[in-house]
């Protein structure tokens, strides 16, 4: 492991080579393989390291993990799917694997209802798993559970360990404008932004807020700061076009 730390990749399959052939059912072997494999790129002879560790242990849940997460990787999510599947049922216990098979249900298949249900199943089994807790309210919101996405991001605040931590922030801002409270959408945009300056995704919900509380040009300075991303700018300029173009768009 020491020449992987090191990026020496090389001579790292070369030292789990030499232990495999010493001892061909030495599940981690394999796994560091997997590991270096995947470093270089070589991402075929990685899922097959990976493949060999987990048949010579069925309860090695950190393999199946990343073999789960080079299938997302080459984007096969179905395999990645049984992969999770298969490492809770070697283990019920597997949170991690638990949580994995939900973020590929939330963002490659897009089935919110299967992500919300093996997300909850990650903070029953560990009730401080922050971001089971987080993409559990992401997949909430996605069902239109507003109510029960915000109780979720809650719970990630209240167990995460992070000193700083934007996003369960600006989620709340999304569920509060979707719901019309755009004071208390405001204030959890204003979080977001105090944690993570300049975060484009917070400043466009704060200027969404401010827009419909009727402060212009509060939300003007909200949506330049949005404009900036790359991904937020033609969303966020059109917010501008409106609020500076009242008139023309028969606004107030």
């Amino acid at each position: 492991m020491n020449a992987y730390k090191l990026g020496q990749f090389q001579t790292a399959i070369a030292n789990y080579d030499k232990a495999i052939e010493i001892d061909p059912t030495f599940g981690k072997a394999y796994y560091g393989k997997g590991l270096t494999l995947k470093k270089m790129r070589k991402y075929k002879d990685a899922i097959q390291a990976y493949k060999s560790a987990v048949e010579h242990n069925p309860n090695y849940v950190e393999a199946y993990i990343a073999l789960g997460k080079m299938y997302s990787q080459i984007n096969q999510p179905d395999y990645a799917i049984s992969t999770y599947n298969s490492a809770i049922q070697n283990d019920p216990s597997a949170y991690k694997a638990y949580y994995e098979l939900g973020a590929v249900y939330l963002n490659k298949k897009k089935n919110y209802n299967k992500a919300a249900a093996n997300f909850t199943k990650a903070t029953q089994i560990k009730p401080d798993y922050d971001l089971a807790y987080y993409s559990l309210g992401v997949s909430l919101i996605e069902l239109n559970r507003l109510n029960d996405a915000v109780l979720a991001l809650e719970n990630a605040l209240s167990v995460t360990k992070k000193r700083k931590w934007a996003a369960p922030h600006y989620r709340m801002a999304v569920i509060y404008n979707k719901q019309g409270k755009y004071s208390k959408a405001k204030a959890a945009a204003q979080k977001a932004l105090a944690n993570k300056k300049n975060y484009a995704p917070a400043a466009y919900e704060a200027g969404k807020a401010s827009k419909d509380l009727g402060q212009f040009n509060k939300a003007l300075s909200y949506f330049q700061i949005a404009a900036k991303d790359r991904l937020w700018k033609r969303s966020a300029d059109y917010e501008i076009d409106l609020i500076q173009n009242r008139d023309k768009y028969g606004g107030k």
